[in-house]
């Protein structure tokens, strides 16, 4: 059997491998040298839809997504060199194999460049995730070994990587300038960025990732447990917006204001704000209406109507008890007949 697989014409070849998953690629790569070199020749795409990586001081761990499975694998770091671990929890026992004198890091960075070697399909999600850097002002040697070298692989492909959807876990925005850069702007649509700190959140610069044409190109933001000093003007190009902003003056207010009206993607902007006067809010978007919202939280509501059509910007505003003074702001679309009535009696 092994010697009719070698004398198949490499066209046949070619089309069996298209239709292999991650697993059954490598377990073929495994039978000889043969089907190794052709493989590694013919760069036969993964069909990988996500991969996630979770760094840890000691361990990584590796997620790779299917269209029909999820595939788990694990780099701990030994006296002696590197465990590496494929959990198959369906398909016990679990494999390990033993790489001596390479650290943990090493070995993973070899795999995530066969992955990149391979991978042509868009990816719909990637995941970085940097774990236990708690009150750390920059990231420990072997997080910082492991950051390049997703750089270096990443930078180094022909084609950028086509990515969906780009969550990470951070420190800081250089963290990010590692990757985004690296991410096709034309076919991201997601990005999450989260801290590595917990409550407070820290201060979060990202005044070289707003100039990004991924950043530009994106649909969607979202950005926990650090607040962002930057123009508002940063994030209206965005459909959908979720993060924690330093302060909000009334020039910054009247920025938004034009930009959501004037907008033809925009949905919704949930903003925690930390310095803002709600009387500039009022000002700004119309007069409010106090009511109790559906979880019996007091809310103030106010409405600004959009130019040229039947749609309105629909403003709520509660306030946080959150150790801070924190006003939570909700902007949405609405069609105008879903104003109440006395806000439209008494003009918009």
């Amino acid at each position: 059997m092994h010697s009719k697989l070698v004398e198949m014409p490499d066209v046949v070849l070619s089309t069996i491998l298209q239709t292999l998953d991650f697993r059954s690629i490598q377990s073929l790569k495994k039978v000889c040298r043969m089907f190794r070199n052709f493989i590694n020749e013919m760069k036969s795409d993964y069909n990988l839809l996500g991969i996630s990586m979770f760094y840890r001081p000691t361990k990584i761990e590796l997620w790779l997504r299917t269209d029909s499975r999820y595939l788990k694998f694990f780099y701990q770091q030994e006296a002696d060199g590197c465990l590496m671990l494929e959990e198959r929890r369906l398909e016990p026992p679990d494999t390990k194999i033993m790489v001596r004198s390479k650290d943990f890091v090493e070995v993973f960075l070899g795999d995530f460049q066969n992955l990149m070697d391979h991978q042509k399909l868009i990816l719909e999600d990637l995941w970085i995730y940097i774990n236990d850097q708690f009150e750390e002002q920059e990231l420990d040697e072997m997080a910082d070994k492991w950051m390049k070298g997703i750089q270096s692989i990443l930078k180094s492909r022909t084609k950028m990587l086509r990515v969906e959807n780009l969550q990470m876990l951070i420190l800081s925005q250089d963290d990010v300038l590692r990757v985004l850069p690296h991410i096709h702007p034309m076919f991201l649509r997601q990005i999450l960025l989260n801290h590595t700190i917990e409550w407070p959140q820290r201060t979060l610069a990202i005044d070289k990732i707003v100039e990004l044409e991924q950043w530009k190109n994106a649909y969607e933001l979202r950005i926990y447990r650090c607040v962002i000093i930057e123009s508002i003007r940063s994030f209206t190009h965005f459909s959908k917006v979720e993060l924690i902003l330093k302060e909000c003056s009334l020039e910054m207010l009247y920025d938004l204001k034009e930009d959501l009206c004037n907008s033809y993607y925009f949905e919704r902007f949930k903003l925690y704000i930390e310095s803002v006067d709600e009387q500039d809010i009022f000002r700004v978007f119309g007069p409010p209406i106090s009511e109790t919202s559906k979880n019996k939280l007091p809310r103030k509501r106010c409405f600004t109507r959009q130019h040229d059509c039947d749609q309105v910007l629909e403003v709520k505003m509660y306030d946080m008890n959150l150790g801070r003074n924190y006003k939570r702001i909700i902007i949405s679309r609405l069609p105008l007949i879903f104003v109440p009535r006395k806000v439209v009696k008494k003009g918009m």
